[in-house]
Order: structure tokens, then C-alpha cells, then sequence
């Protein structure tokens, strides 16, 4: 189905994983973010921002992908042959905070 949950102890859902090529499309407002250039959506990302208020926005994972907080979500990339495609984790709120260390390896890596 292109989708993978990640649950905490007591079945508390931290984080959905959307597969860039398998995995259904999923839209911010009209924006389509999944098997996307990442360039033009991290940008995209960026630019919305910057429309937002002045608390913090954007987030980081270790691996230079960028983070929406509003959004719940860290674009993450996935190869396809020669290219790369953002595949999306949808992150819980209690989960946002030290999103990389909570969820562990697998919900970052695609094997």
C-alpha cells in the first residue's frame, strides 16, 4: 500500500511513512508532496515559511532534510534509479521534538 506505521510503547501512532514510488499521493492545500523533485518542494517548504509566523518553522534531520512543523512532516528522500524523490513522514506532535531519535533508523531508511 506504500504506507508504513510507526507506533511508541501502548500503541501510540508517532509517524506514517508514505513510500515515494508505491505510496498514494498526499496534498498540502494543492501542493502534491510525495515522488517530488526535492529541490522545488523543499523550496516550496521555504517559501511558506516565511508566510508564517515568526516562531520556529523549519526543522533539520541530521541528513539535511527539511521539516515542517506546522505541517507535521519531514521530506525525506528516496532513490529511484538515478534520481532522488521526497517521500514524506508524517510525524505526531509529541513526536516532533527529536523526531530522528524517537522513531529509530527505520523510519528514516529505506532498505
Amino acid at each position: 500500500m506504500g504506507l508504513t506505521l510507526h507506533y511508541a510503547a501502548g500503541d501510540q501512532l508517532r509517524a506514517v511513512r508514505v513510500d515515494a514510488l508505491g505510496g498514494p499521493q498526499v496534498f498540502a492545500g494543492d501542493t502534491a508532496l510525495v515522488g517530488r523533485v526535492p529541490s522545488e518542494l523543499e523550496r516550496w517548504v521555504e517559501v511558506r515559511a516565511e508566510r508564517r509566523e515568526p516562531d520556529p518553522e523549519l526543522f533539520y534531520l541530521p541528513g539535511g532534510e527539511i521539516g515542517s512543523v506546522s505541517l507535521g512532516l519531514a521530506l525525506c528522500l528516496q532513490r529511484a534509479g538515478d534520481r532522488l524523490l521526497t517521500r514524506p513522514v508524517f510525524l505526531s506532535s509529541d513526536t516532533m521534538e527529536d523526531s530522528y531519535d524517537k522513531l529509530g533508523r527505520d523510519a528514516w531508511v529505506i532498505s
